[in-house]
């Protein structure tokens, strides 16, 4: 029947076509256009804090790795990549004091930085990336076990993206040195990362078995 239409409505056929030429242009049209969305934000990232934006890159690079490793769909690999390179932008909304202070912040202070993810799902809300990626980063500070922020997500009900997130987010702070402290050797910080109430331990697992590849390393020396 198939090969009968295609014979006797040689207008239909072509115009099945056109529109199959058209769906690839716009999507390729909107992919463009994302592309140059993320690097405006992450040149503006840069600008601001070149240790924000370092972060954002290498978060991005075990994002992908970790991606081919869990296997995930097209859309999962790219919520998770895009969403790295997007992870610290609520940041850049929050005083520069605030996320460089060696001390133990105070109620008012730990309130007003654990309102980054807020600000980038705010920004990020509005644009239609036909993905999940402002939910990711909303909820990439939850915790399996309810105590994380801002909703106090369990389990199940937090994005799988948002838990790989939040696992390379933590891992990717903890080995990098700042002026007030200096960085966790990978096994350190994989250790903490070993904790089912605050981490998704499968992401865990494939996070630690990426970094005992050499792709895994370079990463590292990046």
């Amino acid at each position: 029947l198939g090969d009968e239409f295609r014979i006797l409505h040689p207008q239909a056929n072509a115009a099945v076509g056109s529109g199959i030429a058209e769906f690839r242009r716009r999507s390729e049209r909107a992919r463009q256009q994302q592309k140059r969305l993320i690097e405006a934000f992450t040149s503006v990232e840069a600008s601001a804090d070149p240790y924000l934006y370092g972060h954002s890159l290498r978060m991005a690079d075990l994002g992908q790795k970790v991606s081919a490793v869990l296997e995930l769909d097209d859309d999962s690999r790219n919520t998770v990549v895009m969403g790295a390179q997007l992870s610290q932008l609520g940041k850049l909304f929050i005083p520069r004091e605030l996320l460089t202070k060696s001390g133990r912040l105070s109620p008012e202070e730990l309130a007003e930085v654990q309102r980054a993810p807020e600000h980038a799902a705010r920004v990020l809300g509005s644009v239609d990336f036909d993905l999940p990626i402002a939910r990711a980063l909303h909820e990439m500070y939850e915790n399996p076990d309810g105590s994380g922020y801002p909703r106090g997500l369990m389990g199940e009900a937090i994005l799988p993206e948002a838990r790989i997130l939040a696992v390379l987010n933590a891992f990717c702070a903890m080995v990098s040195s700042r002026s007030y402290r200096e960085g966790k050797s990978v096994q350190e910080a994989l250790a903490e990362l070993r904790n089912p109430a605050r981490f998704d331990q499968t992401v865990v697992e494939q996070l630690a078995e990426v970094l005992e590849t050499t792709e895994g390393m370079k990463a590292m020396k990046a």
